[in-house]
């Protein structure tokens, strides 16, 4: 059967000479992801710049069809990154400079409690860029993970009044201990959140568990999935030999960043989602 031409409203039209765009593109594309023999849920947003001249719109559905090609036939790696970015500019026929993706997904991660070696499965954020411009690709990689902060100034206030209890007795100190109805005060802690962006040279190997473990690493006092007594006061013990405020979260990460060599640029943000006040305590950094 011969194919009908159909109109194109966005073929050019040599009378008009319509301005720029910076971005053009598409989001919320619903798009099953593989990685590392994991296929992932994900929601993706791919744009190209418009250069000036007669071309009043892109070839939208080349995009699409361009990124369904790339992920049903490839793993997410830094490598298809680059040249899935290459392919939607050269998509667009000489009208684009430029382009760029945007990936949201959930990574499962299996963990082991501290003590009782229990598994669970915690679900951590991602976010995977990459941007062509001037033919260099920039790969971005933002994640999010949850920790625990227990304020040093509530711990130094807490121990003080443990003291002035301590002095009205004869007590030993054991003895003091085992005679406690209840503890003179406890430090105030909280759940906190570390938002994480690094700039991966395009050659690097995309790790995703590689950024999870060794943050967690470098703050000590991960949320926990399944615990049992002995995990929950090794996490007690944790927290109470790394009390935090959002300015030594900040400084920790600040201090690993400056110094991975996978490391290309970075920004950070700490939140302390306070259990003293109904507002919260942030830190920032960036290279």
């Amino acid at each position: 059967m011969e194919m009908k031409t159909l109109p194109d409203v966005a073929t050019p039209e040599k009378t008009k000479n319509f301005s720029a765009l910076s971005w053009v593109g598409m989001n919320h594309i619903q798009m099953p992801l593989r990685y590392q023999s994991q296929t992932l849920s994900s929601r993706m947003a791919v744009f190209v710049d418009l250069k000036a001249g007669s071309h009043r719109g892109i070839h939208m559905s080349r995009l699409y069809q361009i990124v369904t090609a790339e992920f049903s036939e490839k793993d997410l790696t830094t490598i298809s990154l680059s040249q899935l970015v290459f392919n939607l500019k050269e998509s667009q026929k000489g009208i684009s400079d430029s382009a760029k993706i945007e990936i949201h997904f959930e990574l499962p991660l299996k963990r082991k409690s501290l003590k009782s070696e229990q598994l669970g499965q915690r679900l951590y954020p991602f976010q995977i860029s990459a941007e062509l411009k001037n033919n260099q690709c920039q790969i971005r990689l933002a994640w999010e993970i949850q920790y625990s902060s227990t304020c040093p100034a509530s711990t130094a206030l807490s121990l003080e009044l443990w003291k002035e209890s301590a002095k009205i007795t004869n007590l030993s100190a054991l003895e003091w201990l085992e005679t406690l109805e209840k503890m003179p005060a406890t430090p105030h802690a909280q759940r906190s959140v570390a938002k994480l962006q690094v700039e991966l040279a395009s050659d690097q190997a995309l790790d995703l568990e590689y950024w999870i473990k060794k943050s967690e690493d470098v703050l000590q006092t991960p949320v926990q999935t399944l615990v049992k007594r002995v995990d929950e006061q090794e996490f007690a013990r944790l927290n109470g030999e790394n009390p935090l405020f959002c300015e030594d979260a900040a400084r920790r990460i600040q201090q690993w960043l400056d110094r991975d060599p996978k490391v290309l640029h970075y920004t950070g943000s700490f939140e302390h989602q306070e259990s003293l006040h109904p507002h919260n305590a942030v830190a920032k950094i960036s290279s």
